[in-house]
């Protein structure tokens, strides 16, 4: 029993002396005042150590120790000599009112941007501004508009949708037939439609008699059904002009071009060749929508051009000639290329 006893004293001895080796006793940070820590605090203060730019350099640090909530902050500036308390409590955010925790370093601070390079003047955004104006959606044709949804419907299995959207457009009056054109073909008759919008109506052989008696009194048998048609499709025809409209305006620069080559292959004459410049020129419309000024502007381009490039020297337009020519255009423009 004796024996047991002086066993166990041994064993706690030992334990108690392993313990002390492996938890030293913390120092705290050098150079820095360290505040007590507040009573019923449950944790361990802990330190952190950040670089300041603004100290002057040389590997001085900053050394902050943090401790529980209501205990204070010490900072202290190993090269500056500086100390400061600040208060955990939280702040007001308003200058001589505490702080909540301790200030931050200048380098914990993200890199703000540099507004000064590439900034955009207030002169150039009035101007954009004033010169722009919003897009204007494209207005879709019947069938594209069907073939969108059927699309987004497939996608989304809306098969119901499908169906209802099949049927739609097989009850489409007309149906693209190439290169822009339309045609419908209708019991006794059918329809062709030019790029332009145009419409042409053409009456189909047929073997029914009361057709044939009527046609032999003058009577188109189809005439109702065909101002049903010329009604039903109004609208869509009118997008097809505007639409072919739209597509020879952008090209405006295009067929002027090709309409000078002609009239230079037509003749020699350089007073002819400066006339039917001028002609040209003149023609070009300087009011109306968006599309048509843009392209009339874009043919007078082209016609100032091809003048300063073709008639230099001698052939140039002299100041009698642009008088003359001035005072019998029809533009609000000066011609003078």
């Amino acid at each position: 029993m004796r024996r047991w006893t002086v066993a166990i004293i041994a064993s706690v001895i030992a334990h108690a002396v392993a313990l002390v080796w492996a938890v030293p006793a913390k120092q705290p940070a050098a150079g820095a005042s360290r505040a007590p820590a507040s009573p019923g605090g449950d944790g361990e203060p802990v330190a952190i150590v950040l670089l300041d730019d603004e100290s002057g350099g040389g590997g001085a640090g900053v050394a902050i120790e943090t401790y529980h909530e209501g205990s204070e902050v010490a900072i202290s500036s190993g090269n500056a000599g500086r100390s400061a308390a600040h208060a955990a409590s939280p702040g007001t955010g308003v200058e001589g009112a505490p702080h909540r925790g301790p200030a931050h370093s200048p380098l914990m601070r993200m890199r703000e941007p540099d507004l000064s390079v590439g900034a955009l003047s207030s002169d150039f955004i009035e101007k954009f501004l004033r010169n722009s104006k919003p897009l204007q959606p494209l207005e879709r044709l019947p069938e594209e508009r069907i073939a969108d949804e059927l699309k987004e419907a497939r996608k989304n299995h809306d098969w119901e949708r499908v169906v209802a959207l099949n049927e739609e457009q097989r009850r489409l009056d007309l149906r693209p037939a190439g290169g822009g054109t339309y045609r419908a073909d209708k019991p006794g008759f059918g329809a062709t439609v030019e790029r332009d919008g145009t419409i042409h109506l053409h009456d189909k052989r047929t073997f029914d008699a009361t057709d044939a008696i009527m046609r032999v009194y003058g009577i188109d048998p189809y005439a109702a059904e065909k101002l049903r048609l010329l009604d039903r499709t109004r609208d869509q025809r009118a997008l097809i002009a505007k639409r072919y409209r739209h597509d020879q305006l952008s090209r405006a620069a295009e067929l002027m071009q090709k309409n000078i080559d002609r009239m230079w292959l037509a003749t020699r004459d350089t007073a002819a060749r400066k006339h039917a410049l001028f002609e040209l020129w003149d023609d070009c419309a300087e009011t109306g929508d968006d599309d048509l000024v843009a392209g009339a502007r874009a043919a007078r381009e082209l016609v100032l051009g091809v003048i300063r490039s073709r008639l230099t020297g001698a052939d140039a337009y002299t100041p009698e000639e642009l008088a003359h020519l001035n005072a019998r255009r029809t533009s609000r423009e000066l011609f003078a290329p």
